[in-house]
């Protein structure tokens, strides 16, 4: 919403890469394994500035450099529908939409605000979700206190996970 148009248009490619190059913040070709699918959002439209900044420094990140998607240009809005009179006009929105750019497009691979750290490692949840092989019946979340969960939907007919190796499949899948 608060970009106006839009941001980029093009091909929808599809690429590889590798899963822990991502989570440690760095976008590269997969090694050995299968690597992370991600889909291209496009090349950013001519009459804006696409750039991937530090969450934490506001420094633009180096080529292949996973961080903050950020944008500049005339279809980004000067404020929030809602808060008018409370927000000063931007020249940068800062999206909170995790992304880097490989061979001139946008991928996007997460929210800075669903990041679950463990071990002072990064996690999505969609990596602890897929990790934990229980497909789509899980949720993984970090609360407001910091604690890591992973929600595991049973059916009625479905027998108890085995906690010990549920955690065991997603520390081997996570690193």
């Amino acid at each position: 919403a608060e970009a106006t148009l839009a941001v980029t248009r093009g091909s929808a490619a599809w690429r590889r890469f590798d899963a822990g190059g991502l989570l440690r913040g760095v976008a590269r070709p997969p090694g050995d394994g299968p690597g992370t699918l991600l889909c291209s959002a496009g090349a950013p439209l001519k009459n804006l500035q696409v750039t991937i900044t530090c969450p934490v420094t506001g420094r633009e990140m180096p080529p292949g450099g996973v961080g903050e998607i950020c944008v500049e240009g005339a279809s980004i809005a000067p404020f929030y529908w809602h808060e008018r009179l409370e927000v000063p006009q931007r020249k940068v929105l800062h999206t909170h939409d995790l992304g880097f750019m490989s061979e001139g497009e946008l991928f996007v691979c997460g929210r800075s605000s669903e990041v679950i750290f463990r071990r002072g490692e990064k996690f999505h949840p969609n990596d602890i979700e897929l990790a934990s092989g229980a497909g789509r019946d899980c949720a993984a979340f970090m609360d407001d206190a910091g604690h890591s969960t992973l929600l595991v939907e049973v059916g009625p007919r479905a027998q108890m996970p085995d906690a010990a190796a549920l955690a065991a499949r997603i520390f081997a899948g996570t690193g």
